[in-house]
């Protein structure tokens, strides 16, 4: 979406030279200015971004929040923005160790991809890939390989026989069935 408010522009050049809080000083004016839903809800987004190289996590999960509810509140469509803003979610609540929300998160965003057609399925992999890492960090081996098996069914259905995301798939397989003590299972996956 074309932005004609040149403190739109500042903010983005203030987040190319890496001045934070420069960035969120513009963010901030463009905010308490906009009306149109849609510019509101991809600037409550990018200040959120802001906030992450700030490492302010609990204030980017609210500005995501924002984010999402400015698009819920209007109807929005745009299914992938919904998804890839959950994905970020997830991975926010990963790093603060709350592993639940993470998972919660990576299903909603599989979720949001999923009801679109033909959506990116190398990325719904990408997703189950994430949960199982989620999972097989907290011990449940046995959800683990099931969110593993997801992401290798995608994978194979998407990429040539021989592809690095496939291999590192079967390698995480095969260390989830060596985790189990399954050494027969880990070996048909190596």
């Amino acid at each position: 979406m074309e932005d004609k408010n040149p403190c739109v522009d500042f903010a983005k050049l203030m987040h190319q030279l890496a001045a934070w809080k420069r960035a969120e000083y513009f963010y901030l004016i463009t905010l308490e200015a906009e009306t149109i839903w849609q510019r509101r809800s991809v600037l409550l987004y990018e200040h959120g971004l802001i906030k992450g190289e700030l490492e302010q996590y609990d204030e980017v999960l609210a500005y995501f929040k924002q984010s999402l509810e400015v698009k819920e509140t209007q109807g929005a469509q745009g299914i992938t923005e919904f998804a890839s803003t959950y994905n970020n979610m997830a991975t926010l609540y990963y790093k603060q160790k709350k592993m639940d929300l993470a998972i919660e998160y990576f299903q909603k965003a599989i979720e949001a991809y999923n009801v679109k057609p033909n959506s990116n399925q190398e990325l719904v992999a990408t997703l189950y890939g994430n949960i199982a890492s989620v999972l097989n960090g907290q011990g449940k081996h046995e959800e683990t390989l099931k969110s593993n098996e997801k992401c290798l069914n995608i994978r194979i259905n998407v990429f040539p026989e021989i592809y690095p995301s496939l291999a590192s798939t079967y390698s995480n397989i095969s260390n989830t069935f060596h985790s189990m003590r399954c050494h027969a299972q880990a070996l048909e996956y190596a």
